[in-house]
Order: C-alpha cells, then sequence, then structure tokens
C-alpha cells in the first residue's frame, strides 16, 4: 500500500476574542488509516498530539518535528488504538525522553491494544511494524492541567468510547480542541468494539463543555467546527437504528447472529445514506462488517 503524507504546514487561528495566534500543524498518513498527529508550537518548543504506528510514519513525523529545530516538550496521546501510539518508540530514539501524558484507560488498555495489533499487523505491513510498547509517564484521571512549551492545556478523561479509553486537549486561548477519535472528521466512525450509546454521550459532553470551541482537530480528517458534532450523532443514531431493527426481524438472525443477507444490507444502507464518508483507506464494506458486529452485541447486551 503506498504513503502519502498531507503536511497542513501551518494552521493559524485567529481568535477575536482572545486575540491568540497559535500555528498548529499537521501530518498525516495514508497508509496508518489517515490518522493525524497534530504540533502545537510556541517560540519555546513543540507539543504533539497522538504518534502515529508505522515505522515509516513515524521517522518522517520525527523529521518533520526536527525540522522546527525546538524540543518537544511533551507528548499527549488520546486513546489506546495502535494507529495513535505504537511510533512513540521511533520518536524516543530521536528525541530522548520527553513527558506523555494519557488518561489511566489509556495506559492500562495499550498492553492489550498492542497484542491485538502484532496478531495481523506483520502480515499486512511487515517491517514497517513496530512492537516496543513505550511507558505512559503521566495519567490522570477528570481533568489535569498540562504546562509544556509555553502552552496552557487542559486536558479531560471522557472515558470508554470508540476506544478504551479517551482524553480530549483543549487549549482556552485559542479556543482549540483536540478529540482523537471522539469526533471522526468527515469520515465513518468506527463502532466495532461496542459503545456506540458512550460515543453519543461524549459528542453531548463535546457541545455542552466546550460552546465556545473554535475548531475541533480530530483523529482522522480534516479540522472542523462544532457543529459537525451533531451531524456525527446522527450517524451514530443512524446506524443504530439500522442494526436494530435488522435484529428485530427474526428471518435475519441465526446463532444469534445476523445471516449474511442481513450484513449487506446494512452495509449497504449506511452506504447509501453516507456516500460520501472517508473510511481510512479500508474497504467500506469490511469497516462496515466491524461495526455491525459490534452494533450486534452492544444493542444484544442493552436488552432487558
Amino acid at each position: 500500500m503506498s504513503v502519502r503524507i498531507t503536511l497542513l504546514a501551518l494552521v493559524l487561528l485567529f481568535c477575536a476574542s482572545a486575540g491568540a495566534q497559535v500555528p498548529i500543524h499537521r501530518f498525516t498518513s495514508n497508509a496508518a488509516w489517515n490518522v493525524n498527529s497534530w504540533v502545537l508550537e510556541s517560540d519555546s518548543g513543540l507539543v504533539l498530539i497522538d504518534g502515529q504506528m508505522l515505522r515509516g510514519d513515524a521517522t518522517r513525523l520525527a523529521g518533520f518535528l526536527a525540522s522546527f529545530e525546538k524540543p518537544l516538550a511533551a507528548v499527549v496521546i488520546t486513546h489506546p488504538h495502535p494507529d495513535h501510539f505504537m511510533g512513540l518508540s521511533v520518536l524516543r530514539d530521536r528525541f530522548g525522553k520527553f513527558p506523555i501524558y494519557a488518561t489511566e484507560q489509556t495506559a492500562a488498555g495499550l498492553l492489550a491494544a498492542r497484542d491485538m495489533y502484532m496478531s495481523w499487523a506483520p502480515a499486512s505491513y511487515g517491517d514497517e511494524v513496530i512492537s516496543e510498547l513505550v511507558e505512559i509517564d503521566n495519567t490522570f484521571t477528570g481533568e489535569l492541567t498540562i504546562e509544556a512549551a509555553g502552552f496552557t492545556l487542559n486536558a479531560y478523561d471522557f472515558g470508554m468510547g470508540e476506544g478504551a479509553g479517551h482524553a480530549v486537549v483543549y487549549h482556552s486561548e485559542s479556543k482549540s480542541l483536540f478529540t482523537g477519535d471522539v469526533v471522526m472528521a468527515h469520515s465513518h466512525h468506527y463502532v466495532g468494539e461496542g459503545r456506540s450509546a458512550l460515543m453519543i454521550k461524549q459528542l453531548q459532553r463535546l457541545k455542552s463543555d466546550f460552546p465556545h470551541t473554535n475548531l475541533i482537530y480530530a483523529g482522522h480528517g480534516d479540522p472542523v467546527r462544532l457543529t459537525m458534532v451533531d451531524d456525527h450523532i446522527a450517524y451514530i443514531t443512524f446506524v443504530r437504528e439500522q442494526a436494530a431493527k435488522l435484529l428485530s426481524d427474526p428471518t435475519n438472525v441465526v446463532d444469534d447472529a445476523l445471516t449474511p443477507e442481513a450484513q449487506q444490507a446494512f452495509a449497504a444502507n449506511v452506504i447509501a445514506r453516507y456516500p460520501s464518508l472517508a473510511d481510512y483507506g479500508l474497504p467500506t464494506t469490511m469497516l462496515m462488517g466491524m461495526n455491525l458486529g459490534g452494533l450486534v452485541k452492544e444493542l444484544a447486551a442493552e436488552k432487558p
């Protein structure tokens, strides 16, 4: 699979109320599911949000960071999915020790996520796969204030959702919100871990807790406005309803699973409703199958 690196060289946020101008840089890999790494730059250093997955991408990210000729003051890992943290060892080799922040749930979930990743990734990515796990040395629950590179960042524990633990990071001066995969900008949501109801609650919390957000910087896709969150809630609600409707018909269910015909109907309905959403470079029908598996288990568990 070819790798295309997209560098949004500089995003300047102009906040009229605060008068802040904050350089925010973007590094994206298509080979690792279009995952974003966001870099906040100050005069004194850099703060990185999420650290890529594959060796080549992490190496290029390290080179990108080095090009600023400023210290890497801190890294925040938003959640325990391998495309966001497996590249940390490459960054550690390049820059030495730097503080790494994540929620306690995220830190606790890294090992299991790494082991699952290693069960399939070598066959798909070969020598690009990194197996070394870097320890998170700063964990938190609730809220945490991070002082790094002249920035004051507020990190919030959003609990389980798309992954087994999530943090969102807010820079109040520029009104910038970094959400990892709580927001999936212009992309199908991944609900394959069976927490779609929690994902809706997380999105609702974004709306209530950060009403003055300027832009949301998501784990995948372009920066978006807070109004996009309503579209995300509608999407997750729709896929839940589609799965529930199919499950309600006994002819669609065999041994507590949907028949192949019902699975195809689910994929067709979602793709027809959302034909233009990105799919992280995966076959869209594969992503629909992964999502449906999680939804079936979740909806079954919700029954009285």
